[in-house]
C-alpha cells in the first residue's frame, strides 16, 4: 500500500512536524501500527520517544531519537508516495529498523494518509 505525508506536513519543516508528532504522542500510552501491531509508549519528549512492543526486541524498551526522525521525515518529503519498502534504501539501516513505529508515530499524529 502507498501512503503519503497530508499537504499540511509537507509544508510544515520537518523540526516542526517533530514537535507535532511529540505533542499529539504525550497523553497517548499505545498506538498502533500499519499492520496493528501495538506500541506502548513509555516516555515522550522532545529529545527522544520511548517505547515498547511484545513483538520486538522482546518487549524490551526502544528509542526513536529527535534526530533521526527528523531524517525520517525530510526523506518522506521528498517521496510523492512511499511505503515501507519503497524507502528501504533511502534510509540509513538504523533508521530503517524503526520504519514500523515511526510509520505508527505519523499515523496517530493524523500526519499520514493513504
Amino acid at each position: 500500500m502507498k501512503y503519503r505525508l497530508k499537504l499540511t506536513a509537507i509544508n510544515l519543516s520537518s523540526e516542526k512536524l517533530w514537535l507535532k508528532i511529540c505533542g499529539s504522542l504525550v497523553d497517548k500510552t499505545e498506538i498502533f501500527s500499519l499492520t496493528g501491531k501495538i506500541y506502548q509508549l513509555m516516555d515522550v519528549s522532545y529529545d527522544e520517544i520511548i517505547y515498547s512492543s511484545p513483538s520486538r526486541n522482546n518487549g524490551e524498551p526502544e528509542s526513536i531519537l529527535s534526530e533521526d526522525c527528523i531524517t525520517f521525515l525530510e526523506i518522506l518529503k521528498q517521496q510523492d508516495t512511499f511505503s515501507t519498502a519503497s524507502i528501504r534504501e533511502l534510509l540509513p539501516s538504523a533508521i530503517y529498523r524503526k520504519r514500523s513505529p515511526l510509520f505508527a508515530f505519523l499515523i496517530a499524529a493524523g500526519l499520514m494518509s493513504e
